[in-house]
């Protein structure tokens, strides 16, 4: 399964999701759940909940004091689950 994800700038403060999954002909049939389907579905339930505008919001504060989006990021959310 292939699935190509794009978040695309439409102006000020919008943006618009989209999400083309690509099926090889041995999934047609079935129902298989592969990784990729699932990150997809939960990406997509991340952009309907705002929980990627919250966490874009969050890197756009902090590059405002100097901070860069890649660290500001990982400083918030990357905490593992042990």
């Amino acid at each position: 399964m292939r699935v190509d994800i794009s978040i695309v700038d439409k102006g000020s403060r919008s943006v618009s999701f989209g999400m083309d999954v690509t099926a090889l002909d041995d999934e047609i049939d079935t129902d298989a759940v592969t990784p990729a389907s699932v990150i997809a579905l939960a990406i997509k339930a991340m952009f309907h909940n705002g929980m990627l505008a919250e966490a874009g919001a969050h890197a756009l504060e902090e590059a405002a004091k100097g901070i860069s989006p890649e660290e500001s990021i990982k400083q918030k959310y990357d905490n593992p689950v042990t």
